[in-house]
């Protein structure tokens, strides 16, 4: 039986992604690509475990016209664990802190939305969950 060490991350790669103007997309763990339909982009949480912690790196600044917010779904909805780039934010790493309690079977997702109306994100080069 394969075991995880208690504080593992899972890691996301987007290389130099970016959302669209007004948009919002989805990403899961495991995947490299954002779809614009969740369903497409929620991973199953094999065993209870808890989410307690999420780090974001931007490559470039996001733009002044709205913020990124990069949102962790739990079964379709938004939980509380949520990581906000402000308008004109430097690239740079961010992070939040929380606990997002899953159990078997549950389906995780991050909703990512830029809210800058004419410009499309900052450049995302990676996203991490921190396990408990």
């Amino acid at each position: 039986m394969q075991r995880r060490l208690k504080g593992a991350t899972t890691l996301m790669c987007l290389g130099a992604g970016t959302v669209g103007a007004a948009a919002t997309t989805f990403l899961c763990p495991g995947m490299q690509t954002s779809n614009a339909t969740e369903a497409n982009r929620q991973a199953l949480v094999p065993r209870p475990e808890v989410l307690i912690g999420m780090r974001v790196r931007t490559t470039t600044a996001q733009p002044a016209g709205g913020s990124l917010v990069f949102t962790v779904r739990k079964n379709g909805a938004d939980a509380d664990l949520v990581v906000t780039i402000a308008a004109n934010g430097a690239a740079g790493a961010y992070a939040a802190t929380g606990a997002v309690a899953f159990a078997a079977d549950d389906l995780v997702s991050i909703k990512i939305t830029n809210n800058d109306g004419a410009n499309s994100s900052a450049g995302i080069g990676s996203v991490s969950f921190i396990w408990a």
